[in-house]
C-alpha cells in the first residue's frame, strides 16, 4: 500500500481528495520502530500526530 492509500484509510483524511492526500504524504515523515521502542511520551512538547501501519500499540 502506498502512502496516499494509507492516509485515505485514516478517518480524519478519508474525505480528502487524492491530490491533497498526495501533498500530505509528501510532507509527512515516515519512520519504522522496533518492538518495545518508545515513539512518544505523553509529556512531550512536540506537536505531532502518529499513525501506525501494522503492529500493536501499548499505552
Amino acid at each position: 500500500m502506498d502512502r496516499t492509500d494509507f492516509l485515505s484509510k485514516v478517518s480524519i483524511f478519508s474525505h480528502m481528495k487524492s491530490e491533497d492526500l498526495k501533498r500530505i504524504a509528501e510532507q509527512a515523515q515516515y519512520q519504522e520502530f522496533n518492538e518495545g521502542e518508545v515513539i512518544s511520551f505523553s509529556a512531550s512538547l512536540r506537536v505531532a500526530a502518529h499513525f501506525t501501519h501494522g503492529g500493536p500499540l501499548d499505552g
